[in-house]
């Protein structure tokens, strides 16, 4: 007589059935997962950018403006001018649309003078989208005029606001520390 061998071997109908389901229901939930954690990734790179643009606006407008010479402001304007301690030119710092711009007039040869503009900091170093502004600039004492303060300094990118620092205050000293001409 022939003795039947049971095979069992292998996985059922309804096994593989409900594992194909349940491996479906893991792939839908994490897809949907996916775009979640690509933006909260994309919010934090932008805020990390934002925070590096306003560091370096920070530092460039204390280089700028800490030993320049004869600096003047109308108060609640965008616009500082000075003369620049590391040309000796005329100097005029404002805002352009969504860029704060730094305008030398700077002497050639005793007779040319040349308009020489450019982004206080670079449009490469605060990324293509993201741009550094403020409000308004104006004198934190107006009798004393020794320190600038900078309004609402905002990072943005793409027309959205992403960090602020309300108030910058910068300090004039050049003008305090003059050698008396003899």
């Amino acid at each position: 007589m022939m003795k039947k061998l049971k095979n069992s071997a292998g996985f059922t109908l309804a096994e593989t059935l409900i594992t194909v389901l349940i491996l479906v229901m893991v792939a839908g939930v994490m897809a949907g997962g996916i775009p979640a954690a690509v933006t909260a990734y994309s919010k934090a790179v932008d805020a990390a950018n934002a925070h590096v643009a306003l560091s370096t606006t920070v530092n460039a407008l204390r280089m700028e403006l800490s030993t320049a010479r004869s600096v003047a402001c109308a108060d609640g304007s965008n616009t500082v001018t000075y003369t620049s301690s590391s040309t000796g030119a005329p100097t005029r710092l404002y805002l352009d649309g969504d860029s704060i711009m730094v305008q030398d007039f700077t002497n050639y040869s005793g007779a040319e003078i040349k308009n020489l503009t450019h982004d206080l900091v670079s449009k490469t170093a605060v990324t293509s989208a993201l741009r550094v502004t403020y409000e308004t600039v104006s004198w934190a004492d107006p009798e004393k005029k020794d320190v600038l303060h900078f309004e609402n300094l905002t990072a943005k990118k793409d027309g959205t606001t992403i960090e602020t620092i309300d108030d910058l205050f910068v300090r004039v000293v050049y003008d305090q520390f003059k050698i008396p001409e003899t």
